[in-house]
This record gives C-alpha cells, sequence and structure tokens, in this order.
C-alpha cells in the first residue's frame, strides 16, 4: 500500500515511503497539494479549486489553468500512483492511500489534550502538539486561501501554548513553564499579556535578574514610541515593587521621566489619588499645567462628567510624553478605587503609539470576583 507523508507546518516536505521527493518545488504544486491534503475526504470539484486558485479569471480559463497545474502535480508526485482520482469532474484522494499529515497530528493531539483524564496526560499531548508545530502553514506559498486555515491552525498553536504554560505554573514547573513562556513572548514582544506572563514566571522561579530583563526591553521599545501596559502580579513580598523600580536607572539612562503613585488601602480617599501623585510629580519636569485639566481631581464624578476628564487626563498625559518618554509606576493596583482603574484603562488603550509606558503592581489574592483585574 502506498505511502506518503506530507509536512505543510514550517516548510514543504514530502517523503514517499522515508524517500524525499523533490519535485514538487514550485510553491503553487505545493499548495495544489495542500488544499487536497487538508480535505483528504471531501471530493472538491475542479469548479471549486479553480476559483480558489484563480479567482480573477473566467471559468474556462480558471479550469484550464488548473488542469496544466494539475498535469504538473501529477507528474511531480511518485510513479508508484495513481495517488487521486476523478469522479463527476472532481478530486480526491485514492481511498488506499496511506497519508501522514503533519497538520492532522497535531489537531489530534490538541484534541487529545482537551481529553485527557489527567495533567500528566494533558501535560503529554500538549507538549506533542507544540513540538509537532513547526511553523506556519506553508509560509513559502502566497495563495489567498491559505490566509484563513494559516491564521486558524496559529491561533491554535498559541492557545495551547497559554494553556501548557498555565499547566505547567499549577504544577509549579516554572522552568519549563518559561521556556514555552519565551516562545509565547517572542511571537509579540510588545503583547501585554505575554509580557505580563513572562515576568510573573521569572518572579515566581526567582530570576529577579530576568524579570528584570524582560521589563527593561518592553521599556526600551516605549521608549521608542510603542507605549502600553505592563502588569506584575505576585503575593505580597515577592518583590513586585522593587522589581518595578528597579527599571528607573535604565529608564532615566533613555532619557525618560519615572514617577510613581501609590494606591492605598484606607477608604474614603479621594478617587484618582495615585494620578494625582503621578501628574504632581511630572508637572514641574514639562512645559504643561495641571491647571489645563478640567476640575476636579478630588470628587466623585457621574458618567457624564468622567470622560471628558479622562481623555483631558491622556490628551496631557500624550503631550507630556512628546516632550520626554514617561516611565508610570502605578503600585498596589489591587486597592485601586475605580475612577483610577477607569483612568488606566482609557490612558494605555491610547498610548500604544506613544512613548509612554505603565507599570502597575497587584497582589491577586486581593482581588475579588468582580474586580476588573480578577
Amino acid at each position: 500500500m502506498p505511502e506518503l507523508q506530507i509536512q505543510l507546518l514550517g516548510h514543504f516536505r514530502l517523503l514517499y515511503n522515508d524517500e524525499r521527493v523533490t519535485a514538487l518545488h514550485p510553491p503553487r504544486l505545493q499548495s495544489l497539494l495542500a488544499v487536497l491534503a487538508l480535505h483528504r475526504d471531501t471530493s472538491l470539484s475542479r469548479q471549486y479549486l479553480a476559483s480558489l486558485f484563480w479567482p480573477q479569471l473566467s471559468g474556462q480559463m480558471a479550469l484550464a489553468q488548473l488542469d496544466l497545474l494539475y498535469q504538473e502535480l501529477i507528474q511531480a508526485l511518485p510513479a508508484a500512483g495513481p495517488w487521486l482520482r476523478l469522479a463527476l469532474d472532481s478530486w480526491q484522494w485514492q481511498p488506499d492511500v496511506q497519508l501522514h499529515l503533519d497538520v492532522t497530528a497535531f489537531e489530534q493531539a490538541l484534541a487529545q489534550a482537551q481529553a485527557a483524564a489527567g495533567p500528566a496526560q494533558a501535560r503529554a499531548a500538549w507538549e506533542e502538539a507544540i513540538r509537532l508545530y513547526t511553523g506556519d502553514l506553508l509560509p513559502a506559498c502566497q495563495d489567498p486561501w491559505l490566509a484563513a486555515p494559516r491564521e486558524g491552525l496559529r491561533q491554535q498553536w498559541l492557545n495551547g501554548l497559554r494553556q501548557l504554560i498555565d499547566l505547567l505554573e499549577d504544577q509549579d514547573d516554572y522552568l519549563a513553564a518559561i521556556t514555552y513562556a519565551r516562545r509565547l513572548w517572542q511571537q509579540d514582544p510588545l503583547a501585554e499579556a505575554e509580557v505580563q506572563r513572562l515576568v510573573h514566571l521569572h518572579v515566581l522561579h526567582g530570576e529577579r535578574a530576568n524579570a528584570l530583563q524582560t521589563l527593561q526591553r518592553r521599556l526600551e521599545a516605549a521608549v521608542r514610541g510603542q507605549g502600553g501596559l505592563v502588569l506584575i502580579e505576585g503575593p505580597a513580598g515577592i518583590g513586585k515593587t522593587c522589581l518595578a523600580l528597579a527599571c528607573q536607572s535604565r529608564a532615566q539612562a533613555l532619557g525618560a521621566l519615572f514617577t510613581v503613585g501609590h494606591c492605598y488601602e484606607r477608604g474614603a480617599l479621594p478617587p484618582f489619588l495615585s494620578w494625582q501623585e503621578l501628574l504632581a510629580a511630572l508637572e514641574p519636569a514639562v512645559s504643561l499645567d495641571l491647571g489645563s485639566l478640567p476640575a476636579p481631581f478630588g470628587r466623585a464624578l457621574t458618567v457624564q462628567s468622567a470622560y471628558p476628564l479622562l481623555r483631558a487626563v491622556t490628551t496631557w498625559l500624550r503631550a507630556a510624553a512628546a516632550e520626554r518618554p514617561l516611565v508610570l509606576l502605578l503600585d498596589d493596583l489591587h486597592w485601586a478605587d475605580p475612577d483610577t482603574l477607569d483612568l488606566l484603562d482609557v490612558v494605555t488603550r491610547q498610548v500604544a503609539d506613544a512613548p509612554l509606558l505603565v507599570i502597575a503592581t497587584y497582589r491577586p489574592e486581593e482581588l475579588h470576583r468582580d474586580h476588573p483585574l480578577y
């Protein structure tokens, strides 16, 4: 019984009885083989395939191009076929062909992880799935039809990484969790969730230097105009505030202003108190006047009065950051009042293109179920 092994993830490779087949070098041939392999149990009509590959051509012209490509594919496949069969103007794999597809193995491993009976089985399945994902689907091929399955598989891999990292953290295997978290972070070094995840794991593992290095890389990106938010979570006494404050010297070396605002446990304090601390510390170092902000910082706000103030503070901060990059530390965010959290949300949504980084620390054990950080 003929056997084919097809690798579509990371790069294309075709093996016939463990021998490499090199004739399918053109990306368009690889793309046609891929769509047939990914739908191995489905009969695909010529009209569908023609419109998939040549949507800009008329029906007959597209079919003619498809037939030429099909002949190239048949000639490039090993002579031991036939591998495909024609049925009512459609194509499908021969049922007796043993087809081993890396995409199928990857998706099966994901399904096994989801259905695992216990943590050990789940870990093994997640790790196998991550091992099998060697890269994006046919990255050398640019056919438009590939975009959706390529992104779908990539998101499955990213979600698998996140679930594996969470599982490893639950097992207190921080070193392994860090290894996978670093892979996740490398996909988007500016992603708030991935920076937070990596810093959090370094802190739990006692790797303060590595946590600081990750923070400083994010800080450097912010100074270049890629602002955002980094949350540092951990129990009391683990060193969150010290870690954040350790960024001060690097921020100042890069020409940034570093200021701190504290959230307080005591009740009956005015809203925005931590932000008032931050802005008051910034005002002497920039040409802007806090008096330009709408009053008041200091009394409860209605929904109608809050939004203009939040926007005004955000505009003020962006203007200050245009003069000099800003690094703002909000300490003990678990005690923040709702107005402070609302302002944090508005600010961090508006500074992705500004040299402004907000670092905030909080204790997860202090959060109730309805808390925005929960």
